[in-house]
C-alpha cells in the first residue's frame, strides 16, 4: 500500500519505513510480544503503537521500550499540543510519543433509532435502539460507563469499577447489546447489523465525511467522553532505535501531519494542523474540486478531530492500572459481563 508520508519521509533521509496494520487491539498485540520482552529477545518491530492504559503501563513499568533521546525530536518539542505533551501517563514524554488521540463516544444512524440519541442510556434503551442493535467496545466500556456514571476513572477503585459493572449488566440485560467487540465494531455499524455503538471518533467521521454515510452521528454523551491517545514507543531490541525516533518526530511536521488527519480525521498531536486543512480547502475550492473542498472543509469543522477546551475538559482519560492485583479484580469483575 501506497504510504504519501513515508515516501516523504524515505526521499528526506534514505530510511525505508515498512508499516504494517497488525494491531487489532492492544491485549492482543501486547500477548503476542510479551513473551520476547520477558526473554529479553528482539520483537521484530522498531516502533509499536499502544494506547494509554494497562499495557503501556507494563511496558514501561518494566523497562521493555527505550527511553527516548531528547535530542532528536526537534519537531515534537516545537509543534507538538498542550494535551499531547508531557501527558499523565508519561510525564516529560520519557517514553513516547502520541500518535493520534480520539474520543471514544457513541455513534449512530439517524434512521435506525428511534428519536435522538444523546446519553449513554440510550444504548440500553430497546425502546430507542432495537434489540440485539448495539455495539459495545470491550476495552473502553468500563471507564466510558464510569465517565458517564460522573465518576473519574483516574481515581476509580473496586466500588467504582462495580457501579460500572451493575450499569453493564442492566444494560446486558436489556436485551440491546448485539456483540462485544474490539476493533471490528465498525463493520458492523457500517453494515447496519448495528443501529447505536460506543465508537472512536475517527470511524465514524471518516466514514460520514468520506465515504459518504451521510446519516451517521458520532457524540459524546451529555454526561461525558473517554479520551485516549495512542503512543509510538520503541521496544528494546529494536534494530534501528535512531531511525525509529527519526520517523517518530517525522509526523511532528505539520505538513506531514495534515496529510495523516486528512486521512483519519482523528485528534492530531501536531500544532498547525487545522491552519494546512482550511488552507487545503481554500485551494481545492479555487481548482473547482467542490466535493473535495467540502470534505476539508468538514473535517476542519469537526469538534471531535479539533476539541476546544471544553469538549478537552469534559472528557477523561481512563482508569490507570499499574499492579499485577489492580489488573485481576478489574478482571474479575468486568470479563464475566462480556463472557456470559
Amino acid at each position: 500500500m501506497y504510504y504519501p508520508s513515508l515516501k516523504e519521509f524515505k526521499d528526506e533521509t534514505g530510511i525505508d519505513v515498512n508499516y504494517e496494520a497488525v494491531i487489532q487491539s492492544n491485549e492482543e498485540f501486547f500477548g503476542k510480544i510479551q513473551p520476547q520482552l520477558s526473554a529479553g529477545d528482539s520483537t521484530g518491530w522498531d516502533i509499536i503503537v499502544i494506547t494509554n492504559g494497562r499495557q503501556f503501563n507494563v511496558l514501561t513499568g518494566n523497562d521493555w521500550v527505550y527511553k527516548l533521546d531528547t535530542t532528536k525530536r526537534p519537531n515534537f518539542d516545537e509543534n507538538a499540543t498542550d494535551f499531547a505533551r508531557d501527558p499523565s501517563y508519561d510525564q516529560g514524554n520519557v517514553y513516547a510519543m502520541p500518535w493520534q488521540g480520539g474520543f471514544t463516544g457513541i455513534g449512530y444512524d439517524k434512521t435506525k433509532v428511534n428519536g435522538e440519541i444523546t446519553k449513554m442510556d440510550d444504548l440500553a434503551n430497546p425502546d430507542k435502539v432495537g434489540t440485539k442493535s448495539v455495539g459495545m467496545i470491550k476495552a473502553d466500556m468500563p471507564d466510558f460507563v464510569m465517565i458517564n456514571l460522573g465518576i473519574d476513572p483516574t481515581t476509580s477503585g473496586p466500588d467504582e469499577w462495580k457501579e460500572a459493572a451493575a450499569w453493564l449488566t442492566k444494560q446486558r440485560d436489556s436485551g440491546t447489546v448485539r456483540q462485544y467487540y474490539d476493533q471490528g465494531y465498525i463493520d458492523d455499524f457500517v453494515a447496519g447489523n448495528t443501529t447505536a455503538t460506543m465508537a472512536w471518533s475517527g470511524d465514524v467521521l471518516y466514514y460520514k465525511v468520506w465515504s459518504g454515510y451521510s446519516d451517521f452521528e458520532f457524540l459524546t454523551p451529555e454526561n461525558g467522553a473517554m479520551m485516549w491517545q495512542d503512543n509510538m514507543l520503541v521496544p528494546v531490541g529494536a534494530q534501528n532505535p535512531v531511525g525509529a525516533m527519526m520517523t517518530m518526530d517525522w509526523y511532528y511536521k505539520p505538513k506531514i501531519a495534515t496529510m495523516v488527519t486528512e486521512w483519519v480525521l482523528y485528534l492530531s498531536p501536531c500544532g498547525g494542523v487545522l491552519d494546512n486543512i482550511r488552507a487545503d480547502a481554500a485551494a481545492a475550492e479555487d481548482q473547482n474540486y467542490k466535493g473535495y473542498a467540502n470534505k476539508l472543509a468538514q473535517t476542519a469543522d469537526s469538534p471531535y478531530a479539533f476539541p476546544d477546551d471544553a469538549l478537552l475538559a469534559q472528557a477523561k482519560f481512563g482508569t490507570n492500572i499499574t499492579s499485577d492485583a489492580q489488573a485481576e479484580e478489574w478482571d474479575s469483575i468486568f470479563l464475566p459481563i462480556t463472557q456470559q
